[in-house]
């Protein structure tokens, strides 16, 4: 299957120790079928590994997909700034009313086999 078979931008970026992996326009009807958002997340983790990163940024991939292969969650900054002084200025208090929507988070090495 051809890259724009599974998704529309597919991107790694290595930023330093940090390999960044990002998926924009998942074709959900193949996700099914093929498993992409699976692939896609143990594609970074091969990457990752061969690229002697020290961490894997899948930004906001399914927590649960995560935690399947023992991944711990770690708090994220975003750092934006424009060219122009004023609307940096007029930007920043709107920035302070965008927050993601939280999402449960199990503990990867909690014992959830209901024993």
């Amino acid at each position: 299957m051809n890259q724009n078979s599974e998704s529309r931008i597919r991107k790694r970026i290595k930023n330093g120790a940090i390999l960044e992996g990002y998926s924009h326009g998942l074709l959900y009807d193949r996700n099914k079928e093929f498993e992409l958002y699976q692939n896609f997340l143990l594609d970074d983790m091969k990457a990752a590994i061969l690229s002697k990163s020290s961490f894997l940024n899948t930004g906001r991939t399914s927590v649960a997909m995560k935690s399947s292969i023992r991944a711990i969650p770690k708090e994220m900054v975003c750092y934006i700034r424009f060219c122009n002084g004023h609307t940096n200025h007029l930007i920043k208090p709107l920035l302070n009313f965008i927050k993601p929507e939280s999402e449960y988070c199990r503990n990867p090495f909690e014992d959830n086999s209901g024993e």
